[in-house]
């Protein structure tokens, strides 16, 4: 009995020590498992990186959290739009990037602050790009008939398409550099700039490249890029659109060429 009672007493210093090690251990899990939602604060949205797509096209972001566009070839913006108005800014308390032109993943990157879980729809204001399927969504419903699909498929209709001249609604700067705030309406010298001469029907988007042939025929499956030979400019019709291009046979684009669409 005695035997028993003095083994016991030297047992428990070891059952105690026991206990505390998984303590130590749920401590450690807990820490590590708020670490990784705290870095998870920041979703990348690449634009262009696979052709006429935003990948990826649908996020779900908690309020305080940030989406960072990131732009890729060949010239690209970023615009909110209504779900019911696909192709066309919101108003004037959207967000838009302006254009980004490169020729490689460019270090210009476009950082929004989300303030809550309302959906926000968005699409590339570039020529035929939010027709080609160039849209997406942050925090879509649920439930309901508002799905990126619908978004999409209102768009693949819709006629023209307007590409804000400001940057706003977030910041636009260099990656891990400055950036410049949207709350002074900044205008970037370097992106495309839609004009209207009086005509409501007329949008010029101007220092912006003309589709790639591969993105052409993703927009209009049916015809060929239209060429330039010779320096002669072509009229193209398609749809309800006509399409001034100018582009020379077997030449790469640039971003200083022009491209005009009536729609």
């Amino acid at each position: 009995m005695i035997t028993a009672i003095i083994f016991l007493l030297f047992a428990l210093p070891f059952t105690n020590a026991q206990y505390g090690s998984n303590d130590a251990s749920k401590t450690t899990s807990a820490s590590s498992s708020t670490t990784a939602s705290a870095s998870s604060g920041t979703h990348k949205v690449e634009v262009g990186s696979g052709g006429i797509t935003f990948n990826p096209d649908t996020l779900t972001v908690s309020p305080g959290e940030k989406v960072v566009f990131h732009f890729f070839p060949q010239n690209h913006s970023v615009v909110q739009a209504s779900f019911d108005s696909p192709c066309q800014p919101m108003n004037t308390s959207g967000f838009s990037t302006g254009f980004v032109p490169t020729t490689t993943e460019s270090e210009t990157i476009f950082t929004l602050t989300i303030n809550d879980t309302t959906p926000i729809w968005f699409y590339c204001g570039q020529f035929g790009h939010c027709q080609g399927g160039m849209v997406g969504v942050i925090n879509p419903p649920s439930n309901g008939p508002e799905t990126l699909d619908s978004f999409k498929k209102a768009a693949s209709t819709a006629v023209g398409s307007t590409a804000p001249e400001t940057v706003q609604g977030g910041l636009l700067g260099k990656s891990g550099g400055d950036a410049s705030s949207s709350s002074s309406s900044v205008t970037t010298s370097s992106t495309a700039k839609p004009t209207n001469a009086g005509n409501s029907e007329l949008n010029t988007y101007e220092r912006s490249p003309l589709l790639a042939p591969s993105e052409y025929k993703a927009v209009h499956p049916a015809e060929s890029a239209p060429t330039i030979r010779d320096g002669d400019l072509t009229l193209a019709e398609s749809g309800a659109c006509m399409e001034f291009t100018r582009e020379y046979a077997n030449a790469e684009l640039s971003p200083d060429q022009t491209h005009h669409s009536y729609g």
